[in-house]
């Protein structure tokens, strides 16, 4: 029966009209208990309107004739219509949404990675790097530009003093004191550049780049992500692997995991 096969939605117990005696098979008992027995919804439509038997009341549902019953069951192909537009809106509307926020979103990663881009910093820092020395330049010659105008100073008020011994113990000082400026200057000079090029050695040390001059490799997927994981391969796949000059295009023979 279709309530064993159970490949329906809902059942119709239906009879068109007719006498007491033609409508009197759905008073039995034995239709009575297979119509409660019933695991499947069941609409009776039995008859008029003004007939009633048995097999109504165990019904799940009672139409007044069959085709009320045919009614009840079938869906409103119309509203159903208006219904699937209007969820086809919503739908649209949402992935229309997901859509410009994922592109902001992507917009703004991008955005952030062009600002902290190795390179970028490294420049950046270099820039640093050199208005540093340049002031440090300007300041050098600053001070020996005022040195030098004491030693000027005190020169001419030694020729004013003119004691010849007092004199040439002056300018042995001025001259001492010439060499030991000219010697601090370039102390600083050589400690500052000595400075430079220790930070551009750890900045180089952070690059990815020097990484990859070491002899390492950035393997990647088919699909460009980043792999940490030789679990996540399986053998016969494609990977790319970046090295420091070109890239190589691989294929997996073999998974080997647990090892680091």
């Amino acid at each position: 029966t279709a309530a064993r096969r159970n490949d329906c939605d809902v059942l119709i117990l239906a009879r068109g009209g007719g006498s007491l005696e033609d409508l009197w098979s759905f008073n039995e008992e034995i239709v009575a208990r297979a119509v409660h027995r019933c695991t499947i919804p069941l609409v009776s439509g039995i008859g008029h309107e003004t007939d009633f038997t048995i097999a109504d009341f165990v019904a799940d549902v009672r139409a007044p004739t069959p085709s009320a019953a045919a009614e009840l069951v079938a869906p409103d192909a119309a509203e159903w219509l208006r219904k699937l537009y209007a969820c086809e809106g919503r739908v649209v509307q949402c992935a229309s949404r997901r859509v410009g926020q994922l592109a902001e979103r992507t917009a703004w990663l991008e955005k952030r990675l062009a600002q902290q881009h190795p390179g970028l910093r490294l420049a950046q820092r270099m820039q640093r790097l050199d208005e540093l020395e340049l002031r440090l330049q300007r300041a050098c010659y600053a001070a020996i530009g005022r040195y030098s105008e004491r030693l000027r100073e005190c020169a001419a008020w030694l020729a004013r003093l003119s004691p010849g011994p007092r004199i040439a113990q002056q300018q042995k000082l001025l001259s001492v004191l010439a060499t030991r400026l000219g010697g601090h200057a370039r102390r600083n000079m050589e400690a500052q550049r000595s400075r430079l090029a220790t930070i551009v050695r750890a900045l180089n040390a952070m690059s990815p780049l020097a990484t990859l001059e070491r002899g390492y490799a950035i393997v990647s997927g088919r699909d460009g992500a980043i792999l940490r994981d030789a679990s996540r391969m399986t053998p016969g796949e494609e990977i790319s692997a970046r090295l420091a000059k070109g890239r190589l295009k691989a294929i997996v023979s073999n998974v080997i995991e647990g090892e680091k």
